[in-house]
């Protein structure tokens, strides 16, 4: 055996056809365990990360539940004062919880420019305000999951109101209480952003410090983070979303808990229960369209972040197979660091040169259109 127990980690990362420039940071809560960058990648390019912008909003939403600013079952009427209190409307019965776990009752999916950046001509809370009298509801409120951005963008409205800040103030202070100091959300094309879901810039030494921090349970509590971490899907999926639950698996509060090829191909709307084999993995991610790609393992205690900025969907799924290549190598390394050498994994992730890239590449491409993460 090598002595140095990621060299296996080292190899398949140089192998691998996928990705020219990337960055893989492993860490868990107490700081990084691993790095390597490969190609022109490094630790503290600026990078877009589209959809991992989530996590990091929604962390901060859940401080404010634990602090009792805000409470997940309360009704956004509560809140803001243009959203209807009439019961006669589903609207009336959107809380922050359905919000934040994306079963709203808006089902357009990603069809709609529903971004308040692309409305430069209003601030922020003008602009949901706009969104809100603009965009019908099309199902009750718990009952189907949707992947759109304007649920965060009224929770959004929801933190503005309720601490009484305006939105980038109290995002720029997050990043530098966090130790993001490199980090920050565009303002794009005028003041109706940032879009939390998916405007953070950031590098993989800045997203590192946030990752060690949650994982550590220093930015919300254990339970908190388990909360979020649980499956939230309700019993049915909008039509729009479905491409990306296919491949992906369920949904919580602000990430995926992993289960790839949960459904087939050819698959209606409704969903079933996460399979046993992916609860009891417990793999979750927050991963966005250019490939930048937050992973962690809550059963083997670690997480671990690629950072790449590539071609939209195209970069997001090579991510994820580089992903499932190397997760059983870093899986061991992990196992090998902290307990030295054990026969239980004595057969795991032994060869690099053993895996089939052209069979793992031809599986990506029979499962195109890959998932579109914004």
């Amino acid at each position: 055996l090598s002595a140095d127990p990621w060299a296996n980690v080292r190899r398949v990362l140089e192998l691998q056809p996928f990705i020219r420039d990337v960055a893989l940071v492993v860490g868990d809560g107490n700081g990084r365990l691993f790095h390597q960058t490969k190609g022109d990648m490094t630790l503290d390019r600026e990078l877009w990360v589209a959809s991992s912008s989530k996590m990091v909003f929604v962390v901060r939403a859940m401080q404010e539940v634990e602090k009792g600013t805000i409470r997940l079952d309360d009704p956004v009427n509560k809140y803001l004062d243009y959203w209807t209190t009439d019961s006669n409307d589903p609207r009336s019965r959107v809380t922050l919880f359905h919000l934040l776990s994306f079963q709203s009752g808006y089902t357009f999916g990603l069809s709609k420019l529903d971004s308040c950046w692309l409305k430069p001509w209003s601030n922020f809370s003008t602009c949901v305000e706009r969104l809100y009298h603009k965009f019908p509801l099309s199902a009750e409120p718990g009952t189907v999951w949707d992947y759109n951005e304007f649920h965060n963008q009224v929770a959004a409205a929801v933190l503005e109101k309720a601490l009484g800040i305006k939105l980038q103030t109290f995002l720029s202070q997050d990043l530098r209480d966090w130790n993001m100091t490199h980090s920050r959300y565009s303002d794009h094309f005028g003041p109706g952003g940032p879009d939390v879901s998916g405007d953070l810039v950031t590098s993989a030494e800045d997203y590192e410090q946030f990752m060690v921090r949650y994982f550590g349970g220093r930015l919300v509590s254990n339970k908190t983070a388990a909360f979020m971490e649980e499956d939230h899907m309700p019993k049915r999926c909008s039509l729009p979303s479905l491409p990306m639950v296919m491949p992906q698996g369920h949904y919580g509060i602000g990430n995926w808990w992993l289960c790839p090829n949960v459904y087939p191909a050819l698959h209606g709307t409704k969903l079933g229960p996460l399979p046993q084999r992916c609860r009891d993995a417990q793999v979750h991610s927050d991963q966005g369209i250019f490939g930048f790609w937050p992973v962690w393992d809550r059963r083997l205690g670690y997480w671990m972040l690629f950072a790449v900025g590539g071609i939209p969907v195209i970069s997001d799924g090579k991510s994820e197979l580089l992903q499932l290549s190397l997760k059983p190598f870093i899986d061991k390394a992990v196992n090998s660091l902290r307990s030295g050498p054990s026969a239980d994994w004595a057969d795991l992730a032994d060869s690099p040169s053993s895996i089939d890239w052209e069979q793992l590449a031809a599986k990506f491409h029979s499962q195109l259109p890959a998932p579109v993460l914004v």
